[in-house]
């Protein structure tokens, strides 16, 4: 700490001076600044470190100092008065935690938080450097940095992270109790992840309105080991990446390159506009409005209380906008995956309102491979029944909520379970989706889905394979056809396909492979019927009120099924329940397994509520 004369602490002019309501004497100023701080009895920490303070009033240790000072001497617990400070930190090469919100530097001697401020810091508008810098080190050290508003860093030109750019790094990274908003930076406007290893976990912060011209919000371009976990505590006014833009490339509010791993556990409240947990209201040029991931990285979203998370709402990704330009070129308007050995897993979500061109939700292209399904433990989930849900999601040409793509076989792949899909739209073909590229394959089993208008509802494009299995697929209203087959493969068994209307079930052109079993429609004209198909009303519970669990004492579809030609992938219905239950008042028509997403219990007394 620099010691200084009263005529200097007099005519003090710092480039960083905290925001204060009490002026400070010359002479108090000369007494805090000339008394060492190893002569003061100061608080320490657990682990022994001792704590000091910066701040404006006599008590702090750095008193109208900028917070770079008590770094650059050494200290590693830093805590920090309400106010806004001007400066770009590096932090140094050791254990580190620095604390804001404080009211006064008193209160942080004593880590009292009571009627504490914002603590602001603020970015120089250095086009070279972050407003938090985390350095390359060789020493897997742990760092702590909370209740801090961090903007305003950065300039297009920047390279990377304009409010906090963690570079070649090894450490456990905490990240907690932030607002991160309005920085701007080439590569991960509000936070940027080079290189390295590190393990970061980012809690109850919000990244906001902050610009990349890739990763607007964040961009992590680092190996398979570096993982970032983000996820809230339940408050409604943080832990959200909202707002963010990608002015060039990919990735509006996430972009994963390198083998990155991100766990998103975060989400809101689907009937409560104002809450900003999740992926939401990001947008880019080009692909990925929510999520881009890439060159093998991996994203994961959580909807469940499993060591972090929670069973009381969905991991959302909502709103987000690829092609917000609309030149006709960017898809995935909630995630975008692409490239070999890169993957989502999307479980317990809630994706709605996303807009691209091609893939409204998600689109998996080159390689990339997306999984979604609800998962149950030992609690319900969020919404029993929906607890995997896409709805309200826009293609502008194709793909209403899913869409692949690619030029040669790399394995890209869609896989759906036990999913709620409806109020899906496109322009083009396929309001649910649009599979495209050569051997491209797209699984969907235990699904219910409903409601997507559109010319078709799920459409299988050239050389692309597609199985429908053991779904519920009603009320879809059609231009075309409700399935279509364009010079593919495509399996449509033990479901249910019904519309009340006079819509084709299935249109083809040129196929290369069909198969249909067990089916229950409104029609069979316009496919090859078979012997286990009926055209018949499968007495859903109820219907108008988007109700489509069957009805134990009226449905056809109750003990219809065997497995001879189609064995379900999961065990469990969308309702979590065991599948293949042999109904003692219902006939087996043809096995065991009912028709369609539901395997009712309504007829087991002592089951069906689960001994209730």
């Amino acid at each position: 700490m620099k010691k200084i004369t009263a005529i200097t602490a007099f005519l003090i002019s710092s480039s960083v001076m905290a925001e204060t309501t009490k002026p400070v004497s010359a002479f108090e100023q000369f007494i805090a600044k000339t008394t060492p701080i190893n002569s003061q009895a100061k608080a320490v920490d657990n682990r022994g470190v001792t704590i000091v303070t910066v701040g404006t009033d006599v008590t702090c240790d750095y008193q109208n100092d900028p917070i770079q000072d008590a770094i650059d001497d050494g200290f590693v617990h830093i805590r920090v008065a309400a106010g806004t400070y001007t400066e770009n930190l590096t932090l140094g090469n050791s254990n580190m935690t620095i604390e804001g919100g404080y009211a006064d530097c008193l209160a942080a001697d004593n880590d009292d938080l009571t009627g504490g401020g914002t603590t602001a810091i603020v970015g120089s508008n250095n086009p070279a450097s972050s407003v938090i810098t985390i350095p390359n080190t060789a020493d897997v050290n742990d760092v702590l940095f909370r209740r801090f508003t961090i903007r305003n860093g950065g300039q297009a030109s920047l390279p990377f992270g304009g409010g906090i750019s963690i570079l070649n790094s090894p450490s456990n990274i905490t990240l907690e109790n932030l607002i991160i908003s309005s920085n701007n930076a080439n590569f991960g406007g509000g936070i940027a992840v080079l290189i390295g290893s590190p393990n970061i976990i980012i809690q109850d912060t919000l990244i906001l309105s902050n610009t990349g011209q890739s990763g607007g919000g964040i961009s992590c371009n680092a190996s398979n080991e570096a993982v970032i976990n983000f996820l809230d505590t339940g408050s409604a006014a943080t832990g959200g990446i909202f707002n963010n833009t990608a002015t060039q490339r990919n990735g509006g509010g996430v972009e994963l390159i390198g083998g990155c791993q991100f766990i998103l556990y975060s989400g809101q409240d689907p009937d409560n506009i104002i809450d900003f947990r999740g992926i939401i209201s990001n947008s880019t040029v080009a692909n990925g409005g929510g999520v881009s991931v890439s060159s093998g990285s991996t994203f994961t979203a959580a909807g469940f209380q499993f060591f972090a998370g929670n069973n009381d709402a969905p991991a959302t990704i909502r709103a987000n906008t690829a092609d917000s330009d609309t030149n006709d070129s960017g898809n995935g308007g909630g995630i975008f995956v692409t490239g070999e050995g890169s993957t989502a897993n999307l479980l317990n979500v809630n994706m709605q309102d996303n807009i691209a061109y091609d893939g409204g939700a998600v689109s998996a292209e080159e390689g990339g491979v997306v999984t979604t399904e609800s998962v149950n433990f030992v609690f319900p989930c969020w919404s029993p029944g929906k607890c995997n849900r896409f709805q309200g999601n826009t293609a502008r040409n194709t793909g209403g909520v899913f869409y692949t793509n690619q030029t040669s076989d790399l394995g890209t792949a869609i896989e759906v379970f036990s999913s709620q899909i409806y109020n899906n739209t496109a322009t083009g073909q396929g309001s649910v989706s649009y599979i495209s590229g050569t051997d491209a394959s797209f699984f969907m089993e235990g699904s219910v889905v409903y409601e997507n208008p559109g010319f078709t509802a799920l459409y299988n494009f050239t050389n692309t394979s597609a199985t429908y299995q053991f779904n519920t697929i009603a009320d879809n209203d059609v231009g075309f056809s409700v399935i279509r087959n364009f010079r593919g493969t495509t399996r449509l068994t033990s479901s249910i396909v019904h519309n009340n209307n006079a819509d084709d079930v299935f249109s083809n052109d040129t196929p290369v492979s069909e198969t249909f079993d067990c089916l229950i429609t409104h029609e069979d004209a316009s496919f090859t019927g078979t012997s286990t198909t009926q055209v018949s009303d499968p007495q859903f519970v109820d219907r108008a009120n988007d109700d489509y669990h069957i009805n134990a004492f009226l449905s056809p579809a109750v003990d219809y099924c065997d497995t001879f030609i189609t064995t379900p992938e999961r065990d469990n219905d969308i309702d979590n329940q065991p599948r293949g239950w042999d109904d003692y008042i219902a006939g087996n028509e043809f096995g065991v397994y009912d028709i369609g997403a539901d395997e009712t219990y309504d007829n087991d007394v002592i089951f069906k509520n689960s001994f209730d």
